[in-house]
């Protein structure tokens, strides 16, 4: 049997609630920049604290847990925008062209 991480889901939890406002205000502010979408900022941001949650559960919180969010959010923000290419293509292939049709 192993011995828990020294801080664990507690400390993660403490970190993500002491982040405040600001470092979020900041780090959405960032993200919607970025993707020029609020909405996705908002939910890559929110998708970004869970993944944190059950990172730093396991290997501990970062010494600068503001700049992990962000790059974790920015990178599921990229991830969202390749998977919504990758349908759209696949949609455009099942319709029987794969890009727009040239007019008559």
């Amino acid at each position: 049997m192993t011995a828990p991480h020294i801080g664990g889901a507690d400390a993660a939890h403490r970190a993500i609630a002491g982040l405040g406002r600001d470092a979020r205000a900041r780090i959405l502010s960032a993200l919607a920049r970025r993707f020029g979408d609020l909405d996705l900022a908002e939910d890559m941001l929110q998708d970004a604290i869970v993944q944190a949650l059950h990172s730093w559960s396991e290997t501990g919180v970062p010494a600068v847990p503001e700049a992990w969010l962000t790059t974790a959010a920015r990178r599921k923000g990229i991830d969202s925008l390749r998977r919504g290419r990758v349908r759209a293509a696949a949609l455009a292939a099942a319709e029987g062209g794969a890009g727009p049709r040239p007019r008559p």
